[in-house]
């Protein structure tokens, strides 16, 4: 399905020789890199390859892409380009160990090369299910993959909505107001609502949360939602994002903290949004599980006032057995392992959350998740 592309309208720094390896613009240029090159210790190139610098590239929408070409050099054809991005084209591994280790990713890919780049008439469009899903199951157990559906989101889907209570997540909406709180300005601080599933249970596709908030401190809130699993015990789970048995290692516990990052580790599907951005476009919103925000204007709070936010949320695909819990963690800042935090300038003080955020919960705030169940 495809997913509206909120655009980026500030301009960024223009590139600087010497900065980032930028060499200059060198449209025209070519050399040839022979066999048997290496840099920095990896695998020698095994034929000549031809780098054509700079290459001008029309996309639909009249803009002009500039790209170094990389091909074999021997190869005197001219090769189409592609430029495509899809948030929902991953299984449960990282899209690396797909490209180096999975043969069958790779037959795939050039199976679909040969049919819409060549023009050859095989069976990919007969032979591939039109979707394709992944359901992780957290800790050390392995994802089941590769499971077939009609489409997406998955016609068969029963959204269920599950209403903030103090204590946990119930199919009504609090008798009493209260609120739940928590510090916007320290990560390891959230609020949260868990429910424990009474059987076997699997949630496939767009979750939304929607919650009345409000700040006294700020004309403003940064609201992050993250959907963690928890085992039997309550113990909050991640996913590994390739198989164990590709790993030095032989469970999660035995990753030390400083390599434990995004690219490996998957705690659960996040949601964000600015308040003040909160106006959505549902003409625009693929589906109502995915309000689609066109920041267009920016509306500030009177601190005090409660305002309504519809948060969408990562698609996902989770499996829970009789036991395990779903928490619903609410909070100010990124809940995620980021380990590039330190390539990131710091936020101006505007946009930075302070003091504490509560979400209002009752019978006139229904905060509530709405989440996809599917038939197992």
């Amino acid at each position: 399905m495809p997913v509206p592309v909120q655009v980026a309208y500030k301009a960024i720094g223009k590139p600087e020789v010497g900065v980032n390896n930028y060499q200059g613009f060198m449209p025209g240029k070519t050399n040839v890199l022979r066999k048997g090159w290496s840099r920095d210790g990896a695998k020698a190139l095994e034929s000549d390859i031809r780098i054509d610098h700079d290459v001008e590239i029309k996309v639909r929408d009249g803009c002009r892409l500039y790209l170094d070409i990389y091909r074999p050099a021997d190869f005197p054809e001219k090769i189409p380009i592609i430029i495509g991005w899809s948030c929902y084209g991953k299984n449960s591994h990282q899209e690396w160990y797909e490209l180096y280790c999975d043969k069958h990713a790779d037959t795939e890919l050039h199976a679909y090369f040969d049919r819409f780049l060549k023009g050859l008439d095989n069976d990919f469009e007969s032979s591939t299910p039109k979707v394709r899903w992944s359901a992780l199951q957290f800790g050390d157990r392995e994802a089941i993959d590769n499971i077939v559906y009609t489409d997406f989101p998955i016609p068969s889907t029963e959204y269920r909505e599950m209403f903030l209570h103090k204590d946990g997540l119930k199919e009504s909406p609090a008798n009493a107001a209260t609120t739940a709180v928590y510090g916007s300005e320290n990560g390891k601080s959230h609020a949260a609502f868990n429910h424990t599933f009474a059987e076997k249970t699997r949630l496939v596709g767009l979750p939304k949360a929607i919650l009345y908030m409000s700040c006294l401190d700020h004309n403003d809130m940064n609201v992050y939602v993250i959907l963690r699993k928890a085992d039997k015990e309550g113990k909050a789970l991640m996913h590994l994002c390739f198989p164990l048995a590709a790993t030095p290692v032989k469970s999660i516990a035995e990753i030390p903290e400083a390599q434990r990052q995004s690219t490996n580790l998957h705690m659960g599907s996040v949601g964000i949004l600015r308040a003040s951005h909160r106006a959505f476009d549902a003409k625009k919103s693929i589906h109502p599980q995915f309000p689609f925000h066109p920041h267009e204007i920016e509306e500030k709070i009177k601190p005090g006032d409660v305002v309504k936010l519809e948060i969408g949320i990562w698609a996902m695909g989770n499996d829970f057995d009789a036991g395990e819990s779903i928490s619903v963690q609410v909070s100010g800042q990124m809940p995620i392992i980021a380990e590039y935090s330190a390539f990131s300038e710091a936020r101006p003080a505007h946009e930075l959350n302070k003091g504490q955020h509560r979400i209002h919960i009752g019978p006139k705030y229904p905060s509530s998740i709405i989440l996809p169940f599917v038939p197992l």
